[in-house]
């Protein structure tokens, strides 16, 4: 799988393209079999994320995930603009994975629905037009802009909701000059919100099991409370994305990004991007190992990924010595 991960990077860096990234999965390859005994929590991690990315950029490009190939690198963007995006900062790639897992999840067996290439480069440049459009059977017509919140170096913990706020009226702009370019009426405005940067130093212990991210039941409805009472305009909805990373006995075995929608006016657009998940469990209860790797374009509730833990390692049942029937 690290080659594999390996060869979708390589298609990249043809354009001398995330080199950084490449390196990392070359040195974690040369430890010839994932143990946790020999790679730190970080680095799993740290691949779990590059494998997420790679299967947005899989889907996205529409290659095949049977080989893990790129296909066409032109549905998500220039060459050029590729190769700026992918040897810039580690912010700006992250803000560009975000409308690329966006459409690649779309791509990814959803027949029902339609996605335009990356706008930005279908429209005149200084339209700055949101990301994409989306057209399908059972569903309105809508506009995507997709935004990343994320901490700034020297205000590690500014008021997420201002930024919020901030990145809204920036994709009202955004939409209004899409749609009046497109001459269309009628769009579905959602926007798209990741703030999983935020959730980094957030940690939940939960039995066996430790989650680091934003939890839904907290985190994410206390943001979105505080979007309701703000009374946002001219956006039909909003997307919040956030991760979790799930570790079990100290180190990560699932990673998954999750969403939640926000429906702002009475026009639905049944979307329903359910986000994507990472697994890569042991077989059996030696759990040094990385041997069963999952790749869903859902996120996995966390019951569903203890579930997995325990049946990947045989803890659902349990052994003892055999023992003669008597017959009474």
């Amino acid at each position: 799988m690290i080659d594999k991960a390996i060869n979708v990077y390589s298609s990249l860096s043809k354009r001398n393209t995330d080199k950084d990234s490449i390196e990392f999965l070359r040195s974690l390859r040369d430890t010839k079999v994932l143990y946790t005994s020999n790679i730190s929590a970080d680095n799993i991690y740290r691949f779990f994320s590059l494998l997420l990315d790679a299967s947005g950029i899989i889907s996205a490009t529409e290659g095949t995930f049977d080989s893990f190939s790129i296909g066409d690198t032109k549905h998500i963007g220039k060459n050029k603009d590729i190769k700026g995006i992918l040897s810039g900062k580690e912010e700006g790639i992250r803000d560009w994975m975000c409308s690329v897992l966006f459409q690649g999840w779309v791509k990814h067996d959803k027949p029902n629905l339609q996605i335009s290439k990356d706008l930005r480069y279908v429209l005149p440049k200084e339209q700055k037009a949101c990301d994409f459009k989306i057209l399908g059977k059972n569903i309105s017509p809508a506009l995507v802009e997709c935004k990343r919140i994320h901490p700034e170096a020297t205000n590690p913990s500014p008021n997420i909701i201002e930024k919020i706020l901030e990145k809204l009226d920036e994709a009202k702009g955004q939409l209004k000059r899409t749609e009046r370019y497109l001459n269309e009426g009628g769009f579905h405005k959602i926007v798209i919100l990741d703030v999983a940067s935020y959730g980094d130093n957030t940690v939940c212990e939960q039995g066996i099991m430790k989650v680091v991210g934003f939890q839904e039941d907290s985190h994410i409805t206390s943001i979105i409370d505080e979007l309701r009472r703000a009374q946002v305009s001219e956006i039909d909805e909003i997307i919040i994305c956030w991760s979790n990373l799930y570790y079990f006995q100290g180190y990560p075995r699932a990673f998954a990004y999750y969403t939640r929608q926000i429906p702002l006016s009475q026009k639905p657009a049944n979307i329903s991007y359910t986000g994507w998940t990472i697994e890569y469990y042991p077989r059996g209860k030696d759990t040094r190992d990385y041997l069963e790797l999952r790749i869903s374009s859902i996120a996995r509730s966390s019951a569903w990924i203890k579930a997995s833990w325990h049946s990947t390692t045989d803890n659902l049942v349990t052994y003892t010595l055999e023992n003669d029937l008597i017959d009474n």
